[in-house]
């Protein structure tokens, strides 16, 4: 047993296994589970509900039953409560970010926090109107919800809330949850993040006041205060990304210091052949390339073999259909890092 709490008691599964073993009526622990069922608590989180499942105790994880103290005696529950005193978060520390789900209805999250996972960026390539723009904003809108500061930073034509308005956000959330502020307005002395609300630094095309903005934003998270900023850059192919751009910076040492990046690019020839090798992500979105040559070069920058036959399979890709390569976990709860998974990626609904 590791701790009783709001009204379970946490038992490690290999202790609940030992004390059905000594009983002489059931055939194996699931049986007794289902017995229980009324009073198991049960863990939905995944694409499958379990009665086993992860707590985190201070620094570890524990397999776990939670049996409601309703199925003791209120002498019995009393005891317990008293004699155990381990503290348990019964939330595993983990942020699943859902991006997409396969046909057999298995889902994918890039988990923040798991304990076997990195936690670096996010890469999104592809052809436009594919359905890049509206999974950076699918993401987005998660990690915001879970409390993160974001940032985008633009430089497309046109107006920034209609292009978020015409790729997922709804007009409350914008006016509820984003604040705008045009580059050439920024103070970049006094510059700082409210707590409560995306960010939008734009500006209408592309300049160096964006790459000095770039600059801003990894050292407003490299000052060693323990900032953490998530930073959505829809095409990305734009800034430079040489040695010692920020854009340099951001991928090789950002997430040392707290700064991710989601960020997106039309095709990786446009960026210099040798400078592809920073773009890297815990997870790549490979969504309907331009051509099977481009596709190719996706293949071979992120090791997908045989890289002309999964160049072609990225051309014959649909709207909102793409590619996952990288460290996944499934709705089972594994982390995997097999080849390339096909999902499709929902509407934003924010």
């Amino acid at each position: 047993m590791i701790s009783c709490k709001d009204d379970y008691i946490y038992i490690k599964n290999e202790v609940f296994d030992f004390i059905v073993s000594r009983m002489k009526q059931p055939d194996n622990t699931n049986q007794v589970r289902k017995a229980l069922k009324a009073y198991l608590k049960c863990d939905k989180s995944g694409e499958k509900e379990t009665y086993k499942y992860s707590v985190r105790v201070g620094n570890k994880h524990e397999k776990v039953t939670a049996v409601s103290t309703k199925v003791l005696s209120a002498a019995a529950s009393l005891m317990i409560r008293e004699s155990v005193d381990s503290v348990i978060n019964t939330d595993d520390g983990i942020e699943r970010i859902f991006i997409g789900s396969n046909k057999q209805g298995q889902k994918y999250y890039w988990s923040y926090g798991h304990p076997d996972a990195a936690k670096s960026h996010i890469v999104l390539i592809g052809k436009t109107r594919m359905g890049k723009t509206c999974a950076m904003n699918h993401i987005a809108g998660q990690l915001y919800n879970n409390g993160h500061s974001i940032v985008y930073l633009s430089f497309k034509n046109g107006d920034p809330k209609s292009n978020l308005l015409s790729h997922g956000f709804n007009e409350q959330f914008l006016e509820e949850k984003f604040n705008f502020i045009q580059i050439k307005n920024l103070d970049t002395e006094k510059f700082s993040l409210p707590d409560d609300k995306i960010t939008v630094l734009y500006c209408s095309k592309y300049s160096d006041m964006v790459e000095q903005t770039a600059r801003m934003l990894y050292d407003y998270v490299s000052d060693g205060n323990g900032k953490e900023l998530f930073v959505v850059i829809d095409e990305a192919h734009m800034l430079n990304h040489s040695k010692g751009s920020a854009m340099y910076c951001m991928y090789n040492m950002g997430a040392g210091n707290g700064l991710h990046l989601i960020t997106s690019y039309q095709s990786l020839n446009q960026i210099k052949p040798s400078e592809r090798e920073i773009i890297q992500g815990d997870i790549v979105i490979c969504c309907k390339a331009i051509s099977v040559d481009d596709g190719t070069v996706m293949a071979k920058r992120y090791q997908q073999k045989p890289y002309t036959q999964f160049g072609g399979k990225l051309v014959e890709l649909q709207k909102r259909e793409c590619y996952l390569i990288g460290e996944l976990e499934n709705s089972s709860g594994d982390i995997v890092e097999a080849p390339a998974v096909k999902v499709t990626i929902p509407d934003v609904n924010l």
